[in-house]
């Protein structure tokens, strides 16, 4: 592998990178790309990187949004606010920022765990989203610029910052919004190209040494960093299997999910639960997983 220099989103500087493979997508904005990985704080990203304005444009005629509110994405928010109020003391009245909050799960989340005194707030770019939050009374910008000098107690960010060409200038902005002392929540896929055929729209791919070199460059304080998901060994596996094996799999799947609560449906709910956590693996924790959680700290 031929190694050359280019400039590093997170380095901010042009930096010895290795390529990593080809890039996998079908847009024509993803095409004849690839992704390589800084030789110095580990961040892959795609090269060459779309503009902003062409992102912003594939966004807005491109990618869709669901009415769909599904019990993964329910799960997933009770999870983060459980992984945050074990690593940090919130107060019951905390003022929250959720970015990019799709259909404002979280404080759902939040109010069902006990917090039902918090200020939350949202932003998406999403106008579909934003109607759907303003429905459930949510108060919800499409941007935090919008939100004028607003400070928060916490920020969360949650699945966004791997679509982000700049991270560091996009975590600048955010920072702005948090008080002195306040908290950064990210929630990202970790080294998703391992096992995703396709990795459309993501951008950049993260690793837990590539979000320390961030927090260091923002001269932010790691709370706490932890992958968790099911094994990234497993997620590859299960990537490499023949065509048909996963379509025996999926069908048997199916059939299992739709038979036993058929037949038992006041235990459903707990069946579904069963299932996702036995294959999402939501609640546990270690290296090498499908995602990682962390919690930066601003002086």
């Amino acid at each position: 592998m031929k190694e050359r220099q280019l400039f590093c989103p997170i380095c901010g500087k042009k930096v010895p990178v290795l390529p990593v493979s080809p890039y996998r997508g079908k847009h024509q904005l993803f095409h004849n790309a690839e992704l390589c990985q800084c030789s110095v704080c580990g961040l892959i990203f795609m090269q060459p990187m779309p503009s902003a304005a062409d992102l912003e444009n594939y966004y807005k005629t491109v990618w869709t949004t669901s009415d769909d509110v599904g019990i993964v994405y329910r799960i997933q928010a009770g999870e983060r606010v459980r992984y945050i109020t074990r690593h940090i003391d919130m107060a019951p009245d905390a003022e929250i920022l959720d970015v990019g909050a799709g259909h404002g799960l979280l404080l759902e989340a939040f109010h069902k765990q006990g917090y039902g005194n918090i200020k939350f707030y949202a932003t998406d770019p999403s106008p579909e989203n934003l109607e759907r939050m303003k429905l459930r009374g949510i108060l919800a910008y499409p941007d935090i610029n919008s939100l004028g000098n607003q400070q928060f107690d916490l920020i969360t960010i949650c699945f966004v910052l791997e679509h982000i060409p700049d991270p560091v200038l996009f975590l600048t902005g955010i920072l702005n919004h948090v008080k002195p002392g306040g908290f950064v929540f990210l929630d990202l896929p970790e080294r998703d190209d391992t096992f995703k055929p396709l990795l459309e729209p993501h951008v950049m791919v993260f690793t837990e040494n590539s979000l320390i070199a961030l927090a260091e460059k923002l001269g932010l304080s790691i709370m706490h960093m932890t992958g968790y998901g099911q094994t990234r060994e497993r997620l590859i596996a299960n990537e490499k299997r023949s065509h048909f094996s996963k379509l025996i799999q999926n069908w048997y799947t199916g059939i299992i999910s739709h038979i036993y609560p058929a037949l038992f449906p006041d235990c459903a709910d707990i069946f579904r639960h069963t299932m996702l956590y036995d294959t999402y693996k939501f609640d546990e924790e270690g290296h090498g997983r499908w995602w990682i959680r962390t919690l930066f700290k601003k002086p």
